[in-house]
């Protein structure tokens, strides 16, 4: 099968064709026919390679529906086959080889200024298996036009040189007019990872969807914030506003019982003594006339204080004293940031 018919059109397309896919607008694709490996999976048949990233597609009914042809080349029949000749001479001499165990390209390249200037002297196998890829690339004008002098090149092979001037340049080996033309791909901005795959767009539908679960939430709790504010105001206004006054002289009358402050409190190291407790075993006493034993207290220490010493988290509260632990006495004296009492009564009662 040399070629490939393009549905509902006279037009064939051959090995080596530069096309453009509908899915993929931006990239250019070489038309290949022959062995290539597909999700893992080897298979002859008729394929595309992406000419920059070397992506492999399989071709199907749909690609070729919408199938844009970009380059077909001026195509030549082949020459008539000759008779069948005579007993055949003996083959040239094998081509030689670098030292044993080298596989590269010599380097530095042969100078092409020296005569006789053959740059691929030395041919390797692993420049056959460079050949052989969908596209190579070449040190020089000099070394592509040597590659059909020494192999067969095969049609629709992609060389890539880089002039001196740092440029950039593409040709593609026309095997029926023996001419390497020369293809421009800076209109080719767009590579595959440009496209996103079928996990990712599921990925970014889901977070779509989060994002809109969560805005509905939200304008259902704002709706019921508008309801709820209908209600107030359809209440009776006058009943509001003694309720109001009530809840506003209540918090008043708790906030001031509710809490006692005090900060900077020093406490030197004469004023510890035994506290008789087993893991805590010495002790301070703070005096705050103003608090009881319907107090909750709370007690921050100064950094650099807690560094040195460990002092206990609970506190001992009674009429008119704070009591604090620690389980050493401290070398010098030390400073209570915060001391906060809480009025244990009016905190209920908010």
């Amino acid at each position: 099968m040399n070629s490939l018919p393009i549905p509902n059109s006279d037009v064939s397309l051959l090995d080596g064709n530069i096309v453009v896919l509908s899915v993929f607008p931006k990239v250019r694709w070489i038309v290949r026919y022959g062995w290539y490996v597909y999700h893992g999976l080897q298979t002859f048949g008729w394929s595309f390679v992406s000419i920059l990233e070397q992506k492999v597609l399989p071709v199907t009914d749909s690609d070729l529906e919408s199938i844009v042809l970009v380059d077909t080349g001026e195509y030549v029949p082949p020459c008539p086959v000759p008779p069948e000749p005579g007993p055949f001479p003996p083959p040239p001499p094998p081509v030689p080889y670098p030292p044993p165990g080298s596989d590269l390209f010599p380097f530095p390249f042969p100078d092409p200024e020296t005569p006789p200037y053959n740059p691929f002297a030395y041919f390797t196998k692993n420049d056959k298996y460079l050949l052989d890829a969908s596209w190579i690339t070449l040190p020089s004008i000099e070394h592509r036009d040597a590659l059909s002098t020494i192999c067969t090149v095969p049609n629709g092979k992609i060389v890539m040189i880089i002039d001196e001037e740092g440029v950039t340049h593409y040709y593609s080996w026309n095997a029926y007019t023996k001419v390497w033309d020369e293809k421009f791909f800076e209109n080719d901005p767009s590579p595959l990872s440009d496209y996103y795959t079928k996990s990712e767009v599921d990925q970014i539908v889901s977070e779509i969807n989060g994002d809109i679960t969560t805005l509905q939430s939200g304008l259902q709790a704002e709706s019921a914030a508008r309801a709820y504010e209908d209600n107030l105001l359809s209440s009776d206004f006058n009943s509001l506003s003694e309720s109001v006054d009530s809840r506003i002289s209540k918090v008043e009358s708790d906030v001031s019982k509710l809490a006692i402050i005090a900060s900077g409190v020093i406490i030197a190291s004469s004023r510890w003594t035994e506290s008789g407790k087993v893991d805590y075993l010495y002790k301070a006493v703070i005096s705050m006339s103003e608090v009881d034993t319907n107090y909750f207290v709370t007690v921050q220490f100064r950094d650099e204080d807690v560094q040195r010493y460990d002092f206990s988290p609970d506190v001992t509260v009674g009429k008119g004293t704070i009591t604090i632990y620690c389980k050493e006495i401290p070398s010098s004296s030390i400073v209570v940031s915060n001391i906060t009492c809480f009025l244990c009564t009016a905190v209920s009662a908010s």
